[in-house]
């Protein structure tokens, strides 16, 4: 029998540690988020088909499922472990996503839907895991996420009580601490006006430590003036390994706008810089 995968037979580890990334990264936005974003549209289909995935090709008893709710769990976990080929199981979550995304009567946040979803991603996940490692790509979310944004560089110009930078830091269990400082004219120095921590759930959190992860995976290193407002983050992964990088705010960049304006919704902090700088008032 001809194999209509056997193009994509060679893939590397490093492709396969970038699969995983994306299952991990959207099983927890099916599980966690509750209502539509752009990210489970045209992100979630760009991603697919990067990774030569197709909606049109797929084989394999996955097929029988591609049409149907998932009624039946246990029967639909039986047939996932019975999967073992990555590159099929893509096209078929490619697929069902397609029908579902096509159909005017369903939602993709349905719950039978966000199950199925959830289901076949948990499955991507565990063929996709490597033992190798590659910078920026975490086998979960990472333990801890701090970022440094600083919107204004104090000058003699700058006026009394502006706030210069932000530090937020958030961590597995849920906890999320903030502060901010702002510049004293007086003292022609920036001090600390405010301090808060805040909890969220914890699968809150590993969304959030997963969407920054999986941005930085393929934004990377950035190198800048000191001059310019920035920001600076460090991601510290289960194994105690420490990763940083550094960019401007730019509230140009869809993927550090969208990833901004998700850290604000799920925290309530509408204050926060983050990656672009566009706190709200």
């Amino acid at each position: 029998m001809y194999n209509m995968y056997a193009w994509r037979n060679d893939m590397n580890e490093y492709e396969k540690s970038r699969i995983h990334t994306f299952a991990v990264r959207y099983k927890n936005l099916y599980e966690v988020l509750n209502k539509e974003t752009p990210a489970l549209y045209d992100d979630f289909a760009a991603y697919l088909s990067r990774y030569g995935f197709s909606k049109d090709r797929y084989e394999g008893t996955l097929h029988e499922y591609l049409s149907h709710r998932c009624h039946d769990r246990d029967e639909f976990e039986r047939v996932l472990a019975e999967e073992n080929d990555i590159l099929i199981l893509g096209d078929a979550v490619f697929a069902r996503w397609y029908a579902l995304n096509s159909a005017k009567s369903e939602s993709l946040m349905e719950d039978n839907n966000r199950l199925w979803m959830s289901l076949a991603l948990s499955r991507m996940i565990e063929l996709s895991r490597s033992e190798k490692s590659f910078a920026w790509d975490f086998d979960s979310a990472p333990e801890s996420v701090k970022i440094i944004s600083r919107k204004v560089i104090p000058s003699p110009h700058t006026l009394d009580e502006t706030e210069t930078k932000q530090q937020l830091a958030i961590a597995s269990d849920g906890k999320v601490s903030l502060i901010r400082w702002q510049y004293v004219s007086s003292q022609a120095k920036e001090k600390i006006a405010e301090r808060k921590t805040v909890h969220i759930k914890p699968k809150q959190a590993e969304l959030l430590l997963t969407e920054i992860s999986g941005c930085f995976a393929k934004e990377g290193f950035e190198m800048i003036g000191l001059s310019d407002p920035q920001y600076e983050i460090t991601l510290i992964s289960r194994n105690k390994r420490e990763y940083k990088a550094k960019g401007l705010l730019n509230e140009d960049d869809p993927d550090l706008s969208d990833l901004s304006a998700m850290v604000r919704e799920i925290l309530s902090l509408d204050e926060l810089y983050v990656f672009d700088g566009r706190e709200r008032k």
